[in-house]
């Protein structure tokens, strides 16, 4: 979890946007939603509500995730989060021309009960009105878009040979002090190894970013 929180993070300098409003209004017996599109991927629209569902099913599914995300769409961070929700949507479309990103039905029913638990006492959630049939569809993209991303991340993985870990070394002497390379060696090679994954996944990220023709409205409109 903590290195597909990584990935997602290098992914946000990867997404564009221009932002306009969509109000929604829910049946009368449910709360009152005001909702606003801030991006699409291709023909689908992604609303603030939707990154909103999204963030507390995560919490839901990852209890130990302690950090805190804001529901209002004119702050700042706001812009983050909408980047991560494409992220995910974009990943969820093309993990579906692989069958080794799958959902299994004990997958699926497993992470249900869980967040449907964790969810029941939520009140953010239980103002979003979310219909079951959304529950269903919010859930598998992000079980979906979780292990496919977990693929690409190990396949993006290489091996670094020491001479790549000497040079680095070398080339970075001021960062160790008087200390031998042995000292530093692995942790140097685990370094350089997570770089290059970020660095090839980066630019997958940016293949599908036009692929699918994905925009974030609120970062273009300098929110």
């Amino acid at each position: 979890m903590i290195r597909d929180k990584i990935v997602l993070i290098h992914m946000q300098v990867l997404l564009w946007s221009v932002v306009f409003f969509l109000l929604g209004t829910p049946l009368s017996a449910a709360p009152t939603i005001i909702s606003k599109v801030v991006g699409k991927v291709g023909d689908y629209a992604l609303t603030s509500r939707e990154v909103i569902a999204g963030l507390l099913l995560e919490k839901a599914l990852v209890p130990e995730i302690k950090e805190e995300f804001v529901e209002n769409v004119s702050a700042p961070e706001f812009v983050s989060q909408v980047t991560s929700a494409l992220i995910e949507k974009v990943i969820s479309l093309e993990a579906e021309n692989f069958s080794l990103a799958s959902i299994s039905e004990e997958e699926r029913k497993g992470s249900l009960e869980k967040a449907k638990k964790n969810l029941s006492n939520t009140r953010s959630w239980q103002k979003l009105a979310v219909t079951e049939a959304e529950f269903q569809d919010f859930l598998l993209r992000k079980l979906r878009s979780k292990k496919f991303l977990k693929y690409k991340s190990e396949a993006a993985s290489l091996t670094v040979s020491d001479f790549e870990v000497k040079d680095y070394f070398e080339k970075n002497r001021h960062k160790f002090g008087n200390l031998p390379l042995e000292s530093f060696k692995e942790s140097i090679r685990q370094y350089l190894i997570q770089k290059q994954s970020e660095d090839r996944l980066r630019e997958w990220f940016e293949v599908l970013r036009k692929k699918y023709q994905v925009r974030n409205f609120l970062a273009e409109s300098g929110v």
